[in-house]
């Protein structure tokens, strides 16, 4: 066979590979992203406003909680082409922040003085969020052997698999704990069946025996586990000014009208996750440039959906989730674009941060996070107190576009120092040729 010939033959594997990479993954992130939505529907449409306002509390507190649990190594992982960690390492490491996950967990339910049931419910929902976390390291390691194919079949079995037991069971006990449990088995079997043994074909699965290390990947990716846990914070953080100021059922409401932009966000960091590996290598082979343009390309694709977002949500928004949710939102038109255009700023910001993590520039991300997670408790509990679901809207808009004006700034900054950086490296090896 030909050289030419092989070569075109390997090029369409990659293609076909790159094809079943990019469906599978958006199969697997709209049934991950949808699972939210449509539990909380659920849960409304069977036992009520109250306990819907509950659910979601609960549910963004298992979110929060997972920051923890994720440790947000699966960006550094996933640009791990030189294989510097070995998938135990990476297996070890997450292991030990998802048991940090469930104390953390624990310390805040004791906290927050919560009837028993509300406990209860917040528990399983991080216990189920935690399941989340164990798949993540080997949806990443997947994705770095460029698999991500079987990663996003795996998230989307695993969707299906838990978002069906549980709708089955609370509409059959009307019972939300009950409903709550069955969620966390379904999820355990999901992530065994669809990924532990699956895994098996393709790498060693186990703990590592390297400690040091284990200890190195919980050094290096504490700036993105404090920055992702900041961010997450930030986002909710007028669903806990509503949880302390005002009633479930405001919860309820203001978790309905938040879903879309909770998805479009969910969504965004799945559609961005394949390209990491590609960003990683143009950052590798210092093709600056190339990696600039995909940078300002996906910031444009990104204002084009929100505009058309805006657009849908504008005539269709409200009558959509008033008739999803059994609820009537007519007035809440106006938070709900406001909570949309912040979605969209929100996925920029997901952008950036995955740019900044291949450039090995996280460090410089806290910062961005820690101004405005400074302004996340100042802010929120105020605007709720005044303005209600409006106030909590703004809230969420304003504090995305401080934190998406602080990455920008340091984006740049970190670009021209990096590729000047890199210029003087280059001059100086062709110096000493």
């Amino acid at each position: 066979m030909g050289m030419n010939k092989w070569n075109s033959l390997m090029a369409g594997k990659d293609e076909r590979v790159g094809q079943r990479n990019f469906i599978w993954n958006m199969v697997g992130s709209i049934a991950y992203a949808a699972l939210s939505v449509i539990l909380l529907m659920i849960v409304t449409r069977t036992v009520g406003e109250e306990q819907a306002g509950i659910f979601s509390i609960a549910f963004t507190t298992g979110q929060l909680m997972l920051t923890l649990g994720l440790y947000n190594m699966h960006p550094f992982q996933a640009t791990d082409i030189r294989g510097e960690y070995s998938f135990q390492d990476y297996f070890t490491t997450r292991c030990v922040t998802c048991a940090a996950m469930i104390a953390a967990s624990l310390i805040y339910i004791m906290l927050s003085g919560y009837t028993y049931e509300k406990a209860l419910i917040v528990f399983l929902l991080c216990v189920y969020k935690m399941l989340d976390g164990l798949s993540d390291v080997f949806e990443a390691q997947f994705q770095q052997q460029n698999r991500l194919y079987i990663a996003g079949k795996a998230l989307a079995f695993r969707s299906i698999l838990s978002g069906t037991v549980f709708s089955l069971v609370i509409i059959a006990t009307k019972n939300l704990v009950v409903s709550c449990i069955a969620l966390v088995i379904a999820g355990l079997i999901g992530w065994l069946v669809f990924e532990v043994t699956v895994a098996k074909d393709f790498f060693r699965v186990g703990f590592s025996k390297a400690r040091a290390n284990v200890t190195r990947l919980l050094w290096v990716c504490l700036p993105l586990c404090i920055s992702n846990f900041m961010s997450n914070y930030v986002v909710n953080s007028p669903k806990y000014s509503i949880d302390r100021l005002m009633t479930e059922n405001h919860q309820a409401y203001y978790g309905m009208i938040f879903m879309p932009a909770y998805a479009i966000n969910l969504c965004s960091g799945f559609v961005f996750r394949p390209l990491l590996t590609t960003m990683a290598k143009q950052w590798e082979e210092r093709r600056h440039r190339a990696f600039c343009k995909m940078v300002l390309k996906l910031s444009f694709m990104i204002v084009l959906i929100t505009l058309a977002a805006l657009a849908f949500g504008w005539v269709f928004g409200i009558p959509l989730l008033s008739w999803f949710y059994a609820t009537d939102l007519s007035s809440y038109q106006w938070p709900l674009m406001i909570i949309l255009l912040g979605g969209g700023i929100s996925a920029i910001n997901v952008l950036i941060f995955y740019a900044l993590t291949v450039m090995r520039c996280q460090r410089q991300a806290f910062w961005g996070y820690l101004v405005t997670f400074a302004f996340s408790w100042i802010l929120p509990p105020f605007m709720v107190e005044h303005y209600g679901i409006l106030g909590a809207a703004i809230t969420y808009a304003c504090l995305i576009l401080v934190l998406d004006i602080s990455f920008l700034t340091l984006f740049l900054t970190s670009y021209r120092k990096c590729v000047k950086m890199s210029k003087e490296i280059e001059k100086a090896g062709n110096c000493d040729d």
